[in-house]
Order: C-alpha cells, then sequence, then structure tokens
C-alpha cells in the first residue's frame, strides 16, 4: 500500500485489527512485523491524537505506534531479562509518502505471484562465466 495521508493510513489500520501486519520504509530496510492491536482516540489537554501498537511475540518486546499529522512514528522498546530496565529504546518517525503497509496474507500472495518465492534459477550464474 502506498499510503499518503493520516486519513488512509488510520483507515488502513482499523480495517486490519487484530491480524499480522508488516510497516516498511520505502528507501530503507526497516520492517517490523507483528499483530496490529487497534487504534485509539485521546485526549490530551486539548489535542487530539490517535495512538496504535503491534504485539509482537518476543517477552520484554513492545512497539507503540503514534499517528501524527505527516508522520507514522514508531517506539521499540527491549527491556533487560526478568525486569523493568530498558536495553534498548528506538524511536523512528516515517513520512506518510514512504510509509508501506500490508498484511502478512498480502506479502504471500504477491510473492506467490510474481514468482519471488524461494525458487531455483534455471541456470547457474557461473554458467556465464564460461
Amino acid at each position: 500500500m502506498a499510503a499518503r495521508g493520516k486519513s488512509s493510513v488510520l483507515n488502513w489500520f482499523k480495517a486490519r485489527n487484530g491480524k499480522e501486519i508488516v510497516i516498511r520504509m520505502r528507501g530503507s530496510t526497516l520492517r517490523l512485523q507483528g499483530r496490529n492491536t487497534g487504534i485509539e482516540e485521546l485526549d490530551a489537554c486539548s489535542a487530539d491524537f490517535e495512538e496504535g501498537a503491534l504485539a509482537l511475540e518476543q517477552v520484554g518486546m513492545q512497539v507503540a505506534l503514534t499517528f501524527h499529522d505527516d508522520s507514522l512514528s514508531i517506539h521499540c522498546l527491549v527491556y533487560r531479562p526478568g525486569g523493568t530496565e530498558v536495553a534498548v529504546s528506538l524511536p523512528i518517525s516515517i513520512p506518510y509518502d514512504t510509509l508501506q503497509l500490508s498484511t502478512v496474507e498480502e506479502m504471500e500472495k504477491g510473492n506467490k505471484s510474481s514468482g519471488q518465492e524461494d525458487e531455483e534459477p534455471e541456470f547457474s550464474p557461473y554458467e556465464l562465466l564460461h
């Protein structure tokens, strides 16, 4: 999906509540995959904003999402084993015009239809050297 604005991104997330999604940023190797836990609308001192989260299977990791006018902010936290001390705090902001969103099912369908599965090449690259 080539999301272009806050409204379309929010609608995309709301329509895929509870699904396994993938967040990427065009032009980078950034990739986050987790279950969309939904969007909450909050009122913070007369400033309305929306936030959500990705549920990951790894214990001790959290991914928070905040939807701003021009970008999606992501904050990844990794806690030390057995404690509440943060080992990694990684914030990133992705402008909506570089944000790429898909579900895992959509990615799998795309890979199958475009032949991007783990297929063996029909010839060896070494054959080109001879």
